[in-house]
């Protein structure tokens, strides 16, 4: 619930901070319209489809090994 996710005709997904609407990351794969974009429950993913026919995961929480 603290993100927000929207899809863009250029490909693009852009992840936003939900209470101050801040710009957190763009994320660029694919190559046409973002078709859906779903946060996955019980992980901290985000996927995203588009009209070229890709489907791609994205770790929102990158976990950081030492």
């Amino acid at each position: 619930g603290k993100l927000l996710a929207l899809g863009s005709w250029s490909g693009i997904v852009r992840v936003y901070d939900r209470k101050h609407l801040n710009l957190m990351a763009m994320l660029q794969y694919h190559g046409a319209t973002i078709t859906a974009v779903e946060f996955q429950p019980g992980t901290s993913s985000l996927a995203s489809a588009s009209r070229d026919g890709t489907i791609s995961l994205w770790p929102l929480y990158p976990s950081h090994r030492h």
